[in-house]
């Protein structure tokens, strides 16, 4: 079963944290006190916690864009109820900050036949080299070689290898203390010019070497080509793919506030390591398949919850848990469960105080579970006779006909099963025989993205931990479901 996350579903809560935010209404503004985060004030404002991200949006120059935490005293605009009749939902995007604008490139080019000689100087080094001398850039009566007529003396005529002016800035070699560059001895008369009256040996070329202000050392090619790198930062990002199932509540379940309890700490784990980050959540029920085709096929990226096995005593490990020790990567820590067995409430292994009772039983543990559990105890095939259906019903609906003799599941998970099967009293959990296990987000070893994603979670969840946020998520989806049952 496949379906499409329903998102901002409302949820209420008992708070877990000292601080408490005073009473908010929307369409006004707040200012924070000690204690509070966005998730209590869009609780406060909208009765919907889930809204949150409502509040960063009209609040994001003043929060910050990495969102962190608010500080006291700041005060926040709160935009009006969206599931209010006829109330606008949000105010409009902020404008593109000043510093922020794009500033177009001046391209004009200047002429220097144009301009006086003082602004010559300010010419780029790179131009120099399409700048050729010409005698009309200072007056006739200036220059000593008056009587040579320019038209006997063209300047397109005079060599470049016998005087590469072209290399060196106008303003470093003045004409009238280069005359004979621009004017060949040969060109000119001797009766009229004499070569002993300016002699080629004042101007020597050595006097102005081409390496002082070398073209090489500021080409234009390369101005032109710096911009070309930064082109695959434009291109769209492309939203972190998660996928989830149903069946696994109070954890996640489409039919459950925000998702589930999971679910909920995942998104503001997101939130908190970057709310420009797009995602979406897909609930898929069948979860062996999370991690046989989806997570290693890359069509997702990131599958929740899943227990981590004893990655560090692989010997004890099916092949199945050594598989998905190698293959994935486990997210930190994000809530730990009792794992433990259910049985009939008139049931001698209720009392049970030693795993060997349970050797040779009939044992139920729900498909994409791991048997990491059972295998640390010796409660394996074909010490047992192990039972997998697809969904936790499944196995108290076995339990109940007498088909099995113990459910093994998580005790919460438990719990909400048997609510739902309006069998509350039916079945009891051993208070004796139970292991301590940690929910993951995790990823597939091959997708370098979705491995890179993880670990900007774990530190999401640092952040939750110190806004109290992650305590305000748990206490208000267990609350949910202890009113449930």
């Amino acid at each position: 079963m496949t379906s499409a996350k329903t998102l901002c579903i409302s949820c209420t809560a008992v708070l877990l944290s000292s601080g408490a935010v005073l009473a908010q209404e929307a369409c006004t503004t707040y200012t924070v006190v000690a204690g509070d985060n966005l998730r209590y004030i869009a609780r406060s404002a909208y009765g919907d916690a889930d809204l949150y991200r409502l509040i960063y949006r009209a609040n994001v120059k003043t929060i910050g864009v990495k969102a962190d935490l608010i500080e006291i005293g700041v005060k926040l605009v709160i935009p009006c109820d969206p599931n209010a009749t006829g109330v606008a939902t949000a105010p409009a995007a902020a404008p593109v900050a000043e510093e922020q604008k794009s500033t177009a490139l001046i391209t004009g080019i200047v002429d220097p036949a144009k301009q006086p000689l003082e602004l010559v100087p300010q010419l780029p080094v790179a131009s120099a080299g399409t700048v050729k001398l010409s005698v009309s850039v200072a007056p006739v009566e200036d220059a000593p070689v008056a009587e040579a007529p320019v038209a006997d003396a063209p300047v397109a005529e005079a060599p470049v290898a016998e005087a590469p002016v072209a290399e060196v800035p106008l303003a470093e070699v003045p004409v009238a203390e280069v005359p004979v560059a621009e004017v060949p001895v040969a060109e000119a008369p001797v009766a009229e010019a004499p070569v002993a009256e300016v002699p080629v040996a004042e101007a020597p070329v050595a006097e102005a070497p081409v390496a002082e202000a070398p073209v090489a050392e500021a080409p234009l090619e390369v101005a032109a080509a710096e911009p070309e790198a930064a082109d695959p930062a434009t291109a769209p990002v492309l939203p972190v793919r998660f996928v989830t199932g149903n069946g696994y509540a109070p954890f996640a379940d489409e039919m459950m506030p925000g998702g589930g309890l999971f679910t909920q700490i995942v998104e503001m784990a997101i939130f908190r390591a970057d709310p420009s980050i797009p995602y979406n959540l897909t609930f898929i029920s069948d979860w062996q398949a999370h991690i046989d085709a989806l997570l290693p096929s890359q069509a997702y990226d990131l599958s929740f919850p899943w227990v981590r096995p004893d990655c560090e005593t692989p010997e004890i490990l099916t092949a199945a848990d050594l598989s998905r020790c190698e293959s994935f990567e486990f997210s930190a820590p994000y809530y730990e469960i009792v794992d433990g067995f259910f049985a009939l409430s008139d049931s001698d292994l209720v009392s049970a105080t030693n795993y060997a009772t349970f050797a040779g039983k009939r044992i139920c543990r729900p498909e994409g579970y791991t048997t990491g559990v059972l295998d640390a105890v010796g409660l394996t095939v074909p010490n047992v006779d192990l039972l997998r259906p697809l969904e936790v019903t499944d196995c108290f609906e076995a339990l109940a006909d007498g088909k099995v003799d113990l459910v093994a599941i998580d005790a919460e998970v438990g719990d909400s099963a048997i609510a739902e099967l309006g069998m509350v009293g039916d079945f009891l959990q051993n208070p004796h025989l139970m292991t301590l296990q940690s929910l993951h987000v995790i990823a597939h070893k091959t997708n370098p993205r979705a491995v890179e994603m993880v670990r900007m979670l774990d530190d999401g969840l640092i952040e939750m931990y110190e806004s109290g946020e992650w305590y305000d998520i748990v206490s208000s989806a267990l609350s949910k479901g202890a009113i449930r049952q």
